[in-house]
């Protein structure tokens, strides 16, 4: 793997965004193991760029990039991460010709990073999870050694959905659509029409963007161990193969303070099981998702220290909390019953009943302490909007005289 130093990282930054206005976003960053090691990746926050977000993660993952030493990360320094390792990639092929092509496109992704803050259009091919039509924005995964997959694939034996889809983008699809919506009821059907009909079936039939055909032919392409990032559902995610079962990195900010890291991809309805980061199932992932958090607090109410320390200005007057309730967070109902157990002199030195209190009081302030940090992220954002906001209507009111 190929290492950035911290100033080569800086250095790169700063030429990315030496045309640009900062991005003073932050995104949370959580520790999770991988490949026996301890390494922290990027959590994605609500509306966050997302390709920017994966592709740091594929190479955090790798052990390409490592995360700088904090709770958070901007969006400055996930540019500055990913540019730092551009600025030291080579080409594998050393004649004149290629290594000029390869420079010209690591200097079109340096380019292009910053967009990346705002998102990525990519117009998929329904005939293969590798299929996309060529864009100068999809330069940036190849020059990362970052492969791009999807699975919104036509399966082939549905012989008149994959002749209608087979030779269309998505875009083009979408102009398919425009024409059939046009042609009026009345008439007989055309062969746009018919080929509108079928194609709004199957788009319809399809809406997640996951198709089990996609699926199949994914998992026959991606290789053990491989880390990649899949577009699915106008999303962007890590995806990898352990042991022969397709798997999603789970940055959601809702999973923040749990210990729930991948996903399996392996239905098309949505129906998913939750693993934590040596890919063991997360057993009780269901009453997680059926218990509400706390309601989050405004910065007048009690908020945690992590909070208070990293957004001070937006909570200076907030009252903190006692440092001895500052602990590590327990990230399951089960990792905090065998800590409580722990701690007792012995298993019959307390009774059920005082340590279900325990139990419950302990999960109430790990739910506090999570509802507090997700709205410090929030207001924090909140004001970053404000203030381009605020910035653009200024711009907007100047006059030239």
């Amino acid at each position: 793997a190929v290492m950035a130093s911290n100033d080569e990282q800086r250095q790169a930054a700063a030429a990315a965004a030496s045309e640009r206005q900062p991005s003073d976003e932050v995104f949370p960053l959580k520790a999770i193991t991988y490949g026996g090691k301890k390494v922290r990746i990027v959590v994605q926050n609500e509306n966050g760029p997302c390709p920017l977000i994966a592709i740091c993660n594929v190479m955090l993952l790798r052990g390409t990039i490592t995360a700088p030493e904090d709770t958070f990360v901007t969006g400055d320094g996930l540019i500055g991460l990913v540019a730092g390792v551009l600025s030291r990639v080579t080409p594998a092929n050393s004649t004149n010709e290629a290594e000029a092509n390869f420079r010209k496109n690591v200097e079109d992704a340096l380019a292009l990073l910053p967009t990346l803050l705002r998102g990525l259009d990519v117009n998929v091919r329904f005939t293969g999870p590798s299929d996309f039509e060529y864009t100068r924005a999809l330069t940036i995964f190849d020059v990362c050694g970052v492969n791009l997959f999807h699975v919104w694939v036509a399966d082939s034996q549905d012989v008149e959905s994959f002749s209608s889809l087979q030779p269309l983008t998505y875009n083009q699809a979408q102009e398919v659509l425009v024409q059939f919506v046009e042609v009026p009821k009345s008439e007989p059907e055309s062969e746009v029409s018919r080929r509108g009909r079928v194609i709004s079936r199957w788009m319809k039939d399809n809406a997640t963007q996951v198709t089990t055909e996609g699926i199949v032919r994914l998992h026959a392409i991606i290789r053990e161990g491989e880390l990649a990032v899949l577009f699915r559902s106008n999303h962007f995610s890590v995806v990898t193969k352990h042991g022969n079962e397709l798997f999603l990195l789970v940055t959601d900010v809702g999973y923040l303070e749990r210990s729930v890291v991948w996903e399996k991809l392996q239905t098309i309805d949505g129906d998913s099981v939750l693993y934590r980061d040596n890919f063991a199932e997360y057993s009780n992932f269901r009453q997680l998702l059926d218990r509400p958090l706390q309601p989050l607090y405004s910065p007048r109410h009690r908020v945690s220290p992590l909070a208070a320390q990293s957004y001070p200005s937006l909570l200076e007057e907030a009252p903190q909390r006692p440092p001895e309730q500052n602990t590590i967070l327990i990230e399951s109902d089960h990792e905090l019953a065998l800590q409580l157990q722990n701690q007792s002199p012995s298993p019959k030195a307390k009774g059920d009943h005082e340590l279900a209190e325990q139990l419950h009081s302990e999960e109430v302030r790990a739910q506090q302490e999570h509802a507090d940090r997700v709205m410090a992220v929030r207001l924090h954002n909140e004001q970053v909007h404000q203030q381009r906001r605020r910035d653009e209507e200024a711009n907007t009111d100047c006059v030239l005289l």
